[in-house]
Order: C-alpha cells, then structure tokens, then sequence
C-alpha cells in the first residue's frame, strides 16, 4: 500500500513513517500541505 504522509513535525512524522515502513509499507512523506497536495496529483 502506498501512504501519503503530511505532518510538518519533522520529528513526529519520521517516527510514524519509520513504524509504517517496518510494516511493509510504501510512505512518500510531505512536510507542508503543499507539498503533499503536489505529491498527491502526480
């Protein structure tokens, strides 16, 4: 499964991304809402 992850604490959200992959999963990680939404659309 690919997660898209927005969480601008950089701290919190390698934390989460760290447990997701360790789960299997595919995280493409966005620290603003921006970014996330251009991430998002491609």
């Amino acid at each position: 499964m690919k997660i898209l992850l927005i969480e601008d604490e950089v701290r919190v959200s390698s934390f989460i991304k760290k447990g997701l992959e360790e789960q299997g999963e595919e995280v493409m990680q966005a620290f603003d809402g921006q970014t996330g939404l251009n991430l998002a659309c491609q």
